[in-house]
């Protein structure tokens, strides 16, 4: 009976630390979604405020800034990376 008891003890830390240990996994992971998620909202808050003060997109506006740095004749092949438009 008791090689019984310790054989059900260990089962029962055993699954206690289970317990545990993804508990830690979860908070963890809930951690990073909570900042990703801010990370996107700061993103998107930014990214309207921009839209509204210029009237331009992120997008274009980075193009703009590309032109705009470029000491050379900008062509759309030297605004957009290489290795953007290579084909698969």
């Amino acid at each position: 009976m008791s090689s019984i008891n310790r054989i059900d003890n260990r089962y029962t830390r055993a699954s206690y630390l289970i317990v545990q240990q993804s508990k830690f996994l979860m908070s963890s992971i809930e951690m990073v979604l909570t900042a990703l998620r801010r990370v996107i909202r700061a993103t998107d808050l930014h990214s309207r405020y921009l839209s509204k003060t210029s009237g331009l997109t992120t997008p274009q506006l980075i193009v703009l800034k590309t032109i705009g740095c470029s000491s050379f004749e900008t062509t759309a092949n030297h605004i957009i990376s290489p290795s953007i438009c290579k084909s698969p």
